[in-house]
């Protein structure tokens, strides 16, 4: 009788979802924190599945992505031939205006707060004496100040034209960034517009 032995190989296949070794390879971009089941957390200012597409706070008066006025003293104003100045910063047809005697805060509700650079830039407009803007880094947990930035007020009577501002800064820890305005002149004014923070140096 002829025996005949016949050969079984089994074959033991472990499949995963890769879920266990995703941020082993260190996906995340831009200082983004890779999380279990692959997900990236992000830096402020950094948005998509890798952080790697650059977000932006705004505010131009027309759409607003990140800021709260924290008064109703700053207001949208429709630029034309009756408005001072009759144009918003770089031809716009809206910006922001405080008029004399009053003042403003306008904060980041989304903080930029992480210990990285970032670009804060506006345009803006002053006319009258003591009128004046600032920048600052408000710690939220003690009420602490940081000074990053003043304007210099204009001459009695003169009047500042649009100006561009642009000013690179590192976030802090628990920190708002605040812009303050106010013009105590009777003749005084203020106008912003096209405001944005982003991550990185400012070019």
């Amino acid at each position: 009788m002829d025996l005949q032995i016949f050969s079984i190989a089994c074959f033991l296949v472990i499949t995963t979802t890769g879920a266990l070794d995703d941020c082993k390879e260190t996906p995340c971009q831009n200082a983004g924190e890779c999380v279990p089941r692959f997900r990236c957390a992000c830096l402020s200012g950094w948005g998509g599945e890798y952080c790697n597409v650059k977000q932006e706070l705004r505010h131009n008066f027309e759409d607003t992505f990140g800021f709260e006025n924290t008064d109703d003293n700053l207001k949208g104003i429709s630029a034309g031939p009756q408005t001072i100045p009759v144009k918003g910063y770089e031809g716009t047809s809206q910006y922001g205006k405080v008029e004399s005697g009053a003042s403003f805060e306008l904060l980041t509700n989304k903080i930029a707060n992480f210990e990285i650079k970032y670009c804060l830039q506006f345009g803006y407009f002053m006319q009258g004496q003591y009128t004046e803007l600032i920048v600052i880094q408000e710690n939220t947990s003690d009420g602490s100040e940081t000074f990053l930035w003043s304007s210099e007020s204009p001459d009695v009577f003169g009047t500042y034209g649009w100006k561009e501002f642009k000013l690179s800064f590192f976030g802090k820890p628990q920190s708002n960034l605040v812009i303050k305005g106010k013009s105590s002149d009777d003749s005084g004014l203020i106008a912003i517009d096209q405001i944005k923070v982003h991550t990185g140096n400012c070019m």
